[in-house]
């Protein structure tokens, strides 16, 4: 019979659910409807918080995220001084953590994977931890093309949480976000304000091309080039030819390209776009010139290449010797100018350079092989302990002891 003893009752009713789950007797999707329902009616004492804590940890099981994060701040308004709120929290937290930092997270569609961040950010834990979850998340915001919202999270790790090589990494890969962005001013302002002794070369030659691209892209295409002078990689050689071609250099331009592919004439492997629309662009540099010898050496040497395919008139007409008067010539060098040189550089780059590219190295996943765990530089801190400050939300933490920047411009629902 129904007890008179309500309280009596509602722990009878907690459990009976959970010896019943327990021994096989109800499925969890029941199990959930029936403690949506229990800690909906009874509330205010033990038997709520327990029952939410089954809750919480039934709706992690079932991946439904965003429920098991709402019945903590659920426990936290209705008993903050609970220890077992606190396992709660500490379930949550767990939950957070694999989510944006040991990959569980790109299970999620991004923008809902990025909407639950943002909603439940107070779970980000203070200190190193905190700041990869960040760096993880500002490369998942590139990947939907929330730049502004990237370079606010990675501006804020350069400004207050990192030094020494480790500042100097992550300014890199924000300047790649600002580049992208079309703020060279903005990245060139980061390589400088970040610039430090000891960084090894590969990081040297990294900062020194964006910081090249950056310059050209401001239309100070010479000293661009100064600044690359020594470095002799592929994607060096890139850069030259986009900078070159910027300037109106066309002989040179066109020299630059046909040295960056060197033999590639005599592959066997048929041309991809990247490189037919390189080729296209070198060919026309040569006619800019007017150098025909040019012209009938790139004709010569990649005839064969563009033998058949969308580019093959392209390709005649660019290198015929009638020059770069005609009309049809023209229209192909204005549909081949149209093509963003930047998306090909950065490409190269993020392939020579992956910790420069904004999204993380492949396998970078979980403490071990996070570049977090590689950095020696500290992080600038308060002397705050390490993990999630839960209830204090991340507007209220000190700026410099918080991953996060006191604001956001992201509001995800």
């Amino acid at each position: 019979a129904p007890s008179s003893n309500r309280r009596a009752a509602a722990q009878g009713r907690l459990r009976e659910i959970a010896l019943t789950f327990a021994t096989g007797g109800m499925g969890r999707k029941d199990v959930i409807n029936d403690l949506e329902t229990l800690t909906t009616v009874w509330r205010g004492d033990e038997t709520e918080t327990e029952g939410l804590k089954l809750l919480a940890h039934l709706y992690t099981e079932e991946s439904r995220y965003r429920d098991a994060f709402h019945v903590m701040r659920t426990a936290l308004l209705a008993h903050p001084n609970s220890d077992l709120t606190r396992k709660i929290q500490d379930e949550a937290a767990a939950t957070f953590e694999s989510l944006f930092l040991g990959g569980k997270g790109e299970a999620l569609p991004p923008v809902e994977a990025l909407g639950l961040f943002y909603d439940f950010r107070e779970l980000t834990p203070i200190g190193r931890r905190g700041d990869e979850m960040i760096r993880r998340l500002a490369d998942r915001l590139v990947s939907v093309d929330l730049l502004d919202q990237a370079a606010e999270l990675l501006q804020h790790q350069v400004d207050h949480r990192l030094q020494g090589a480790a500042r100097a990494q992550v300014a890199t890969r924000l300047t790649v976000v600002y580049l992208m962005n079309r703020k060279p001013d903005r990245a060139l302002a980061t390589l400088q304000k970040t610039r430090a002794a000891d960084l090894s070369n590969d990081l040297r030659d990294q900062r020194l091309l964006l910081e090249a691209r950056a310059m050209s892209s401001l239309g100070r295409h010479e000293l661009a080039l100064e600044l690359i002078t020594s470095i002799n990689s592929r994607e060096a050689m890139r850069l030259r030819s986009d900078i070159l071609w910027a300037a109106r250099r066309w002989r040179d331009a066109g020299e630059q390209i046909e040295l960056l592919y060197g033999n590639r004439w005599r592959e066997f492997a048929p041309l991809n776009d990247t490189e037919r629309s390189d080729i296209l662009r070198a060919a026309i540099c040569y006619a800019l010139s007017e150098e025909s010898i040019g012209v009938a050496r790139l004709r010569e040497k990649y005839e064969a290449k563009f033998s058949d395919g969308a580019d093959r008139r392209a390709f005649d007409v660019v290198t015929a010797p009638i020059g770069a008067s005609g009309t049809e010539f023209q229209d192909i060098a204005k549909k081949v100018a149209s093509v963003d040189t930047l998306d090909a550089f950065l490409r190269d780059l993020s392939s020579r350079y992956p910790e420069a590219s904004a999204a993380p190295p492949a396998g970078a996943a979980g403490e071990g092989g996070s570049p977090a765990a590689e950095f020696e530089a500290k992080p600038i801190t308060n002397g705050a302990a390490a993990g999630p400050a839960i209830g204090t939300g991340p507007d209220n933490r000190n700026v410099a002891s918080s991953p996060l920047p006191p604001t956001s411009r992201l509001v995800c629902r």
